[in-house]
């Protein structure tokens, strides 16, 4: 089974690579700054921070939906058009067969 990420998890890891290929890409080029680097080089880097801001855009716009969705799941309960529920076999109160709940 495939393993589901959120968002947020994606953007994450994203700047963490961003972040690795930061120190690791001039090392490897032999060069002191990431600016010294192969344009080649420099553009995955680029491609990264894009894919980052991308993922952090989408994390952001999954968070508002989340809320959205808890605020309406648990939102305040509305009053319907039907009378209340007997509390003892949970009929409508017109149709309530319970002696003692009728009332």
């Amino acid at each position: 089974m495939a393993n589901v990420f959120t968002a947020a998890e994606k953007a994450k890891a994203a700047r963490n690579e961003v972040a690795m290929r930061r120190q690791c890409y001039p090392k490897w080029a032999n060069v002191a700054t990431v600016d010294q680097l192969p344009a080649g080089q420099r553009r995955k880097i680029d491609l990264m921070e894009a894919i980052a801001a991308d993922y952090e855009a989408l994390a952001q716009a999954e968070a508002a939906a989340l809320e959205l969705v808890q605020g309406s799941l648990f939102a305040e309960a509305q009053p319907g058009p039907f009378p209340p529920a007997c509390p003892v076999c949970g009929q409508q109160r017109n149709q309530c067969v319970c002696p003692d709940a009728r009332a």
